[in-house]
């Protein structure tokens, strides 16, 4: 079986980029932190899951695509 003569053997697909708005957030953790459940409540932070538990937060609410988890 032959490759594909437009396929380079050490070709290495890219994977997409993210929008330039959201990626400054994301390298730097960039969710936002609420004080009470289903992303309700007061903003604490805009940091990553991880650190919104260890201030107290009880939910968080991704940057890539907005979904809310509770913590």
């Amino acid at each position: 079986m032959t490759e594909p003569e437009d396929r380079d053997e050490d070709a290495v697909e890219e994977a997409p980029m993210l929008p330039d708005e959201l990626r400054e957030e994301v390298g730097r953790g960039g969710g936002t932190c609420y004080s009470g459940r289903n992303c309700s409540g007061k903003v604490l932070n805009r940091r990553d899951a991880h650190n919104c538990k260890n201030s107290g937060g009880k939910s968080w609410e991704s940057p890539l695509d907005g979904t809310c988890y509770n913590l």
